[in-house]
């Protein structure tokens, strides 16, 4: 059989034994033997202490096949462990009928799941792809796929994992079922079929942290992510990427110290993992802490250095840091890639590093330079919509709006291809842009469409839908309308704000300074500022210009001496900036008369 075939063998009967005992104890086996017939042997201990629970040896009969031997190791196993009264009126399926009749497709299966757990994403995607080509109706594998996949192709993965569905146990099929109800946008559906799963098996952890995912980035009730978290944990100590899904949520929450102690859970159960580090890094860069983030980031990448997540992340911390050298370096990276997808990644995050510095002719060369590059990888074919976004936000910078639009609405057709599933669709912004411009009927039109969808999606698009409203109130010059509208947006969500994305918070916090709520601005724009993460690298321009409206903010305060700092800030930031920008003279004169006052 081999070592290969050892594992699954080993992995088979712990996937059994885990479904039904909610994997709080631990199962290692071996092979005795292969020839004339297989014999195989188990031990059973406890997760936490190590004690040994129970031995097992199968003596396998002559022609029998490798998962009807798992199949009555398996038998034996539950027989022998005092198991929750479920699990012993529960029908056992035989582990082929529920899952697949080719070992080979078994054992990429289970490859898959590991890689998948330590969030090495590349290799759990080509695992999973063997496994179906081993077995084309192996549903668990093409619902793995999915969870993993983006756009159209997560549609085709999800309805085949739903055509087979009947192959799996009825465990899997409600699995299968709410991916697919989550996949069609049926959010609520999705979730009430996660709590009958958890209803009808209490033990099951991951569909508990999945359903903890659901609270927390589609509900926002990070209070109720956090039960379903730790409900988690309860059942298997050894959990890790609960404690990491935990760690994120404790930091929205504002709970610093169990966030750190969740992460570094986290890090002690897989300390030779890259995920547990690049987490880490996250949640350090998030509250302020960019030196303690970069060496984190470091050790992710010296632990697996195509890890290219951190290697992303180091390039924006870099970029923070006006290492921009040291950025070009870790960005260049990912166009060394052999993936697709993190080429044209890399190729992006060039373009970042112009506009940081308000080089944006420049900016432009990289941004078209990497859009042909991407065109000539993929066949004509451009996936990648956030490079005609970040053209956008260059001409809205030169007030050149025409061309703003004209990119942002060729922006909006390749996203609605590549995320057919979003509802807003780029379009809050573009009635805004469209405002800007004078387009007062196509915006009316379009903002009218927006709403009208957002509310057939009930009360989770109502935050949403009002943030909409608070960007053409803006767009309008009503800044109190729209710094209230934002404000009770927000205010919908519990810890919304630590979710929110940095463009949504750039412009309630312009709101709230040109409405003259100048202390909620203050703290608006401080809070946006000590957080470093991918959501504000992604917006260079937006990320450095908070500087200047928070010395603004702090200016018509009578904060002088904290005007000057953020002043000083903004034009060391865009020390060498494309010429004619007003914001550049503005600041200057501001950051004189200053200091002739002081």
């Amino acid at each position: 059989l081999g070592k290969e075939d050892a594992q699954t063998i080993d992995r088979s009967i712990a996937t059994e034994v885990a479904a039904k005992a909610g994997a709080k104890w631990i199962l290692t086996g071996d092979i005795l033997q292969i020839e004339p017939t297989i014999v195989l042997t188990s031990e059973v201990s406890v997760a936490e202490t190590g004690e040994i629970l129970t031995t097992h040896r199968i003596d396998g009969q002559e022609g029998e096949d490798l998962f009807a031997v798992v199949d009555r190791l398996s038998a034996e196993i539950k027989a022998s462990l005092t198991l929750p009264d479920q699990a012993t009126v529960e029908v056992d399926r035989p582990v082929a009928e529920v899952t697949t009749h080719s070992p080979d497709a078994y054992r990429h299966y289970l490859d898959g799941l590991e890689f998948g757990e330590q969030l090495y994403l590349t290799e759990a995607r080509a695992s999973y792809k063997k496994a179906v080509e081993y077995d084309s109706t192996f549903a668990m594998a093409y619902y793995r796929l999915a969870n993993i996949a983006m756009g159209d192709e997560r549609k085709m993965l999800a309805a085949r994992a739903v055509k087979y569905a009947n192959k799996a146990s009825k465990r899997e099929a409600m699995y299968i079922r709410q991916f697919q109800a989550m996949t069609d946008g049926k959010f609520d559906e999705a979730i009430e079929l996660m709590e009958k799963l958890v209803a009808e098996y209490p033990e099951e952890k991951e569909a508990l942290m999945t359903l903890g995912g659901y609270y927390k980035s589609i509900k926002f009730d990070a209070a109720r992510a956090a039960e379903y978290y730790r409900r988690a944990v309860e059942i298997d100590p050894l959990y890790k990427n609960a404690y990491n899904m935990m760690a994120y949520n404790y930091n929205d929450m504002g709970d610093f110290e169990n966030m750190l102690w969740a992460i570094n859970k986290y890090v002690e159960l897989a300390p030779d993992e890259a995920n547990p580090y690049d987490s880490r890094g996250d949640l350090l860069a998030r509250n302020g802490k960019i030196d303690e983030a970069i060496e984190s980031y470091k050790k992710a990448i010296e632990i697996k250095p195509d890890f290219y997540y951190s290697v992303q992340k180091l390039g924006h911390m870099y970029m923070y840091k006006q290492d921009y050298e040291k950025a070009t370096e870790y960005y260049s990276m990912l166009s060394g890639s052999s993936s697709q997808d993190w080429r044209a990644a890399g190729r992006e995050c060039i373009a970042y590093i112009f506009m940081h510095q308000g080089k944006f002719a420049r900016a432009l060369e990289v941004i078209d330079a990497a859009i042909t590059a991407d065109r000539m990888e993929r066949a004509g074919k451009t996936l990648h919509p956030q490079k005609f976004f970040l053209k956008s936000l260059i001409h809205m910078e030169k007030d050149d709006l025409e061309s703003a639009i004209a990119e942002y609405e060729a922006g909006m057709k390749v996203s609605a291809q590549v995320h057919p599933d979003n509802v807003v669709a780029r379009r809050d912004l573009y009635v805004y842009l469209l405002m800007l411009a004078g387009r007062t009927a196509r915006a009316d039109s379009i903002f009218k469409g927006l709403q009208e969808d957002l509310a057939d999606k009930g009360d989770l698009y109502a935050a949403p839908s009002m943030l909409a409203s608070a960007l053409r109130a803006s767009a309008a010059g009503d800044n109190e309308a729209a710094a209230d509208l934002a404000s009770q947006a927000f205010d919908m969500v519990p810890n919304s704000r630590a979710a929110a994305d940095f463009g949504s918070r750039y412009f309630f916090a312009m709101s709230l300074l040109n409405a003259g709520r100048l202390s909620e601005a203050v703290r608006e724009f401080e809070d946006m500022l000590g957080v470093y993460d991918e959501n504000r690298a992604s917006v260079p321009i937006w990320s450095v210009k908070s500087h200047f409206y928070l010395a603004k903010a702090y200016e018509l305060s009578g904060w002088n001496d904290k005007a000057i700092e953020q002043y000083e800030i903004f034009l060391d930031i865009w020390e060498e900036p494309d010429p004619g920008l007003s914001v550049i003279e503005e600041a200057k004169e501001r950051l004189a008369n200053l200091k002739r006052a002081a």
